[in-house]
C-alpha cells in the first residue's frame, strides 16, 4: 500500500468518526440536558464532533500502515478495518456514557412527575401552613457511581388541610433519571424536613398513576402510622394537571411548563410556570375556544376580579352579578391555536364558559393599571408574577387596566377599545401617570421630535378611550423636575397638570398656570453590600463642582479638587472619606467603607437635598 492510500484511508475514517461522534454528541445534549444557552449545546456537539475528526485520522493513519505491513495490503482491508475500529470506539463511548446518563422516565413517549403527598402525625397540632420558611420537594438517586444532584418541587403548605385528624400536604417535583434508588425529601423549612429512600421506578406505566399505599408502612425504620410522617405518591405526565382551584363557579387545572430557577422574595413555596384548564364547576367537558359560549379554556394567566356593581350588564350584553357568594368573573391570557393568545374575561353561565374578548396577549406584560392613587401605582410598577396559581390579590382594588389597544372598566365591566396612536415613544418603564376624574383619559409618559427634526424630547400622551382620540403636551425638564424616572408618578403629575373640563363635556390635561417648581435633589440607594449611594442621574460637573463646594464649606471637606475634568475627586472628611465620581451625565457620591463611613454619606445626601431646596444651587442645573 502506498502513502496515498494511508492518507486516503485516514480521511475516510476521519469523515466517518466527526459523523458518528457527532450523531453521538447530538444525543448526549438531550441525555445530559446540556443547555442552549449562548450556544452551549452547540459548541458541545462540535467540540465532540472534532475530537471523532482528530481520533478517525490517527486510526485510519494506524490501521493502514498495520494492514500494509500485512501478508496482504489492501486499500479495501485498511477502509473496512479503520471504519469498524472507529464505530467500535465510538459506539463503547457512547454505550457508556449512556449507561450514566440521567435518562428521564417516560409514560407514552411523555415526559412524567412524581405527585407526593405527605401527612403528618396526629401528635402535630399546628398546621404546616404556619411553619416559616420556603416548602419543597427534593428528589435525588443514588447509583453505584455517584449521587444524582437532587431535582425541586413546590409542596404547597398553604393548602395544609386535615384528613382523619392529620395535616396533609401535596407537592410535585420532576422525574429525571431513571437510574439509581430515588430520594424523596419532604421539607417545610431548613430546619424541618425529613427523607425517605423510596421504590425504585425506572419504567413507569399507566399503573403508576394511582396513588400508592402510605410508606413507610408501620414497623419500616421505626416509623408507624401514627407517630411519624408518612407519604404517597403516583407518577403523573407532564400534560395532567398537578392541581386544581375550585374558584367560585370555576375549576382552574394547573399543568406544569417548566420549574422556576430559584426562590423569589417573600415566596413560601418553590413553584412552577404553568398553564390553566378553566372549566365550570357544574360541566367540565372539552371544546375548542371561541368567541362566546365555550366549555373550556387553556390559559396562561388567571387572574379574580372584584365584584362588578349588581345588576352590570357587560359589553356582550350579558348579566354580571355575583353567584352564591363566589367571584363570576376571572381575567384571564387565553391560549388558543386559532385566534393566538389574548387577554378575556370569563363568567360561567349555566355550566359553560362565555368569554368577551379584550385585547392581545404578549407574554410577562401584565396589564397596567390607570389610577392616582401614588401606592397603587408604585405598586404596580413591579406586578405580583402568578406562577402555578390563580391571582387572587393584583386587581381587588383596582378600577381601570389598560391593555395593549384596550381599556377594562372593571365596575362596570366596560370594554372600551381605542386604535388612536401617539406619534411619539412611550417610555415602558413609566406607568401611566394618572386618568381623568370621568375615567375617560389617561396620561402616560413618552418622548417625541417636536420642532427639531431628530431630537427627541420630553411629552405626554394623553389618550381619551372613550372617543378614541390622541394628543401631546411637552414636559419642560427645567421647570417640571424629575431626577430619575422612578420620579414620575401620579403626585408629580397632579403637581404640574390638572384636568380640565372643555366645551363637549370631556376631561383634557393642562398645564397648571404658576405652579412651583419641585426643588432638584439627589437620590440615595443602597447597594447589596448595605452602603449608602447618592446619586444625581443628570448634571454632569457643574453639579459636581457645586457638591464639592457645599462639602468644604458645610463638612470641612479637605481634598485636591483643582483638576475640574479628573473623573473621581476624593475628599477627606475627618477620619473618613468619600469618592465623587463623574461617569458621563452622572454624579455620584460614594465611600469605600461601611458602618459610620456609609452613614456619613447618607448625612451629606440629606443635607444637601436640604440646601438644593432653597433654590440657591439652581444655576447649576441650569448650566447642563
Amino acid at each position: 500500500m502506498s502513502w496515498l492510500s494511508t492518507i486516503f484511508t485516514a480521511i475516510v475514517t476521519a469523515a466517518i468518526g466527526t459523523a458518528v461522534s457527532g450523531y453521538f454528541a447530538n444525543l448526549a445534549v438531550r441525555w445530559y440536558r446540556v443547555s442552549g444557552f449562548e450556544g452551549g449545546s452547540g459548541y458541545f456537539v462540535v467540540g465532540l464532533a472534532l475530537c471523532g475528526l482528530v481520533a478517525g485520522l490517527i486510526v485510519g493513519l494506524i490501521i493502514s500502515r498495520m494492514v500494509a505491513g500485512s501478508a496482504h495490503p489492501s486499500l479495501l482491508w485498511a477502509l473496512l478495518y479503520s471504519a469498524a475500529v472507529i464505530l467500535i470506539v465510538t459506539s463503547l463511548a457512547a454505550g457508556t456514557a449512556r449507561l450514566v446518563a440521567d435518562i428521564p422516565p417516560t409514560i407514552d413517549g411523555e415526559r412524567v412527575l412524581l405527585h407526593v403527598e405527605a401527612r403528618w402525625p396526629v401528635t402535630r397540632a399546628g398546621s404546616p401552613a404556619n411553619t416559616p420558611g420556603v416548602a419543597l420537594l427534593d428528589l435525588g438517586a443514588s447509583t453505584f457511581f455517584r449521587k444524582q444532584e437532587p431535582q425541586h418541587g413546590p409542596l404547597w403548605k398553604e393548602d395544609a388541610h386535615k384528613v382523619d385528624g392529620r395535616w396533609t400536604v401535596s407537592g410535585v417535583v420532576p422525574m429525571v433519571t431513571s437510574r439509581g434508588t430515588p430520594v424523596i425529601a419532604i421539607a417545610l423549612n431548613d430546619a424541618e424536613r425529613v427523607s425517605f429512600t423510596m421504590p425504585k421506578l425506572p419504567h413507569p406505566t399507566a399503573k403508576d398513576s394511582a396513588w400508592s399505599a402510605w410508606i413507610p408502612t408501620a414497623g419500616q425504620s421505626g416509623a408507624t402510622g401514627d407517630s411519624s410522617v408518612t407519604y404517597r405518591y403516583r407518577v403523573l405526565k407532564l400534560t395532567e394537571p398537578v392541581r386544581t382551584e375550585n374558584v367560585g363557579d370555576f375549576a382552574v387545572s394547573a399543568i406544569v411548563n417548566y420549574f422556576k430557577p430559584g426562590v423569589a422574595e417573600n415566596m413560601t413555596t418553590l413553584d412552577f410556570y404553568a398553564t390553566y384548564r378553566i372549566t365550570s364547576r357544574e360541566k367540565s367537558e372539552i371544546s375548542s375556544s371561541a368567541q362566546g359560549d365555550v366549555a373550556s379554556l387553556r390559559a396562561a394567566e388567571v387572574a379574580v376580579l372584584p365584584e362588578a356593581a349588581p345588576g352590570t350588564r357587560a359589553s356582550g350584553g350579558k348579566t354580571v352579578g355575583e353567584s352564591r357568594g363566589h367571584p363570576s368573573t376571572l381575567l384571564v391570557a387565553v391560549n388558543s391555536d386559532s385566534a393566538g393568545s389574548y387577554w378575556a374575561l370569563i363568567t360561567s353561565e349555566n355550566g359553560r364558559l362565555h368569554e368577551q374578548r379584550i385585547a392581545r396577549y404578549q407574554r410577562a406584560t401584565p396589564p397596567a393599571e390607570l389610577t392616582n392613587i401614588p401606592q397603587r401605582m408604585e405598586e404596580r410598577r413591579h406586578p405580583w408574577e402568578s406562577a402555578g396559581r390563580v391571582d387572587y390579590s393584583s386587581y381587588t382594588e383596582s378600577r381601570l387596566l389598560l391593555f395593549d389597544g384596550a381599556v377594562l372598566n372593571i365596575g362596570t365591566r366596560e370594554i372600551h377599545a381605542f386604535t388612536s396612536q401617539s406619534a411619539a415613544t412611550f417610555v415602558p418603564s413609566v406607568p401611566p401617570l394618572g386618568v381623568s376624574t370621568d375615567a375617560h383619559s389617561f396620561a402616560r409618559f413618552a418622548s417625541g421630535q417636536v420642532g427639531n427634526p431628530g431630537i427627541s424630547v420630553p411629552m405626554l400622551a394623553i389618550t381619551n378611550f372613550v372617543r378614541d382620540t390622541v394628543y401631546e403636551l411637552p414636559v419642560d425638564p427645567s421647570r417640571m423636575r424629575y431626577s430619575t424616572l422612578d420620579d414620575l408618578n401620579t403626585e408629580w403629575l397632579a403637581h404640574h397638570f390638572e384636568w380640565k373640563r372643555d366645551a363637549r363635556g370631556d376631561e383634557r390635561l393642562e398645564v397648571r398656570k404658576d405652579f412651583v417648581p419641585i426643588p432638584y435633589h439627589g437620590t440615595l440607594v443602597k447597594d447589596t453590600n448595605d452602603r449608602w449611594t447618592y446619586v444625581f442621574t443628570s448634571g454632569g460637573q457643574p453639579v459636581r463642582q457645586v457638591l464639592v463646594d457645599f462639602l468644604k464649606a458645610e463638612f470641612q471637606a479637605t481634598g485636591d479638587t483643582s483638576d475640574g475634568d479628573a473623573y473621581e475627586q476624593i475628599l477627606h472628611l475627618g477620619q473618613d472619606s468619600v469618592s465623587i465620581t463623574t461617569p458621563g451625565e452622572v454624579v455620584r457620591l460614594a465611600s469605600p467603607g461601611s458602618g459610620s463611613a456609609s452613614e456619613l454619606v447618607a448625612r451629606i445626601g440629606k443635607a444637601f437635598n436640604a440646601a438644593l431646596a432653597s433654590g440657591k444651587y439652581d444655576s447649576a442645573f441650569r448650566k447642563r
